[in-house]
């Protein structure tokens, strides 16, 4: 099992809007060298939190597919060019907030091996 912890700024202008902005967020986890974690793993257990707090402001498993071999592992990486299509497993939340904040993305993968060795 291996963690994953990234810190991310989410920034938004919310001139004089004191009530909460919607926030789509998608993660999606990859194992180094390979294809996304998803479906067939069991997915990959994010946890968003509030990295001033500590509070949990989302948590789920990665669903979907593996993703597109040619388009991962073959095709030259270039600046702005995504290796992600509509296959590939993702996370995906929405958050309301009210002002920006630093979040802290764990990922916890692949989720399948954690819950095989308890069982």
């Amino acid at each position: 099992m291996k963690k994953i912890v990234m810190i991310v700024l989410m920034t938004f202008l919310l001139a004089g809007v004191s009530e909460g902005t919607q926030t789509k967020i998608t993660v999606r986890a990859k194992a180094r060298d390979g294809k996304f974690i998803g479906s067939t793993m069991a997915g990959a257990l994010v946890i968003i939190k509030d990295s001033e707090t500590g509070e949990i402001l989302a948590k789920g498993f990665t669903t979907g597919g593996t993703g597109n071999t040619q388009k991962i592992m073959l095709e030259p990486v270039r600046r702005g060019v995504t290796v992600t299509d509509d296959s590939a497993a993702k996370f995906e939340t929405t958050i309301d907030l009210s002002e920006p904040k630093f979040v802290t993305i764990e990922i916890f993968a692949p989720y399948g091996q954690i819950v095989l060795r308890c069982g």
